[in-house]
């Protein structure tokens, strides 16, 4: 007599483990899809790492700004990423014009996002910079610096409206303006270097035109309407605000 193969074999005992496989191929493809980022970064090294390798390292230090250009005495913070690998603490490598040797310091982590900071302030001269985890070595580069105007002090002039019976008057360290609505206020900038334009702009988004008087002095002259805020924004020789 013939006996039927379920009789001798269990099917649970063949499908349950091809189960378990699918299980933990669906895991491994979320994970590397939609799981954290070393899960989907490992993946996609597994996966096509051998074509990436040809292009660039498995494991990156991504700094930025990269190469930039800075006003002297200025502050720039300095953001370190790693990519393909976890480091408990990341080093910055600075080298200043001038210096015979590399200085170094550890980068702040981020609270959020796996990155790492560092402030270089008061920027007074080119600096050469890398990050450096683990063996793992960011590209070189490099903060140029140049000249770029500020304000020194700001000029005001107060010609007020006739009904008032007041007098101009002339602040010649001022900032904050304080006079009746209709008064004509004359704003002088005056800077350290040469400024090509500047501009007046209030905390609403207008703005008024300042026009050059001098080559330390920029211009505006506008009737007192409103309560507002403002800052001076100057242009250096190359356009830039």
């Amino acid at each position: 007599d013939s006996i039927p193969a379920s009789a001798l074999i269990d099917r649970r005992k063949i499908f349950r483990p091809f189960l378990w496989a699918l299980s933990s191929l669906a895991l491994i493809l979320g994970l590397g899809l939609f799981g954290p980022g070393v899960f989907r970064y490992g993946t996609k090294v597994l996966w096509v790492g051998w074509a990436q390798a040809k292009v660039s390292p498995l494991y990156q230090l991504q700094v930025s700004p990269g190469d930039i250009v800075v006003g002297r005495n200025s502050d720039q913070e300095i953001i370190a990423r790693p990519a393909g690998f976890l480091p408990d603490a990341v080093r910055i490598f600075v080298l200043y014009q001038g210096n015979p040797g590399w200085e170094s310091a550890t980068m702040i982590p981020e609270e959020r996002g796996g990155g790492f900071r560092f402030l270089l302030m008061n920027v007074r001269e080119p600096i050469e910079y890398y990050a450096e985890s683990s063996g793992v070595r960011s590209q070189h580069y490099r903060i140029s610096v140049i000249d770029v105007p500020r304000v020194q002090r700001l000029e005001i002039r107060y010609h007020y409206p006739a009904y008032s019976g007041l007098k101009d008057s002339v602040e010649p360290s001022g900032g904050d303006i304080a006079a009746l609505r209709g008064t004509q206020v004359t704003l002088i900038a005056h800077t350290d270097t040469p400024a090509t334009d500047g501009r007046m702009v209030l905390d609403d988004g207008s703005a008024v035109s300042l026009k050059k008087v001098g080559e330390h002095e920029l211009q505006a002259t506008f009737p007192v309407s409103k309560d507002a805020m403002y800052h001076i924004s100057l242009q250096d020789h190359l356009g830039r605000e």
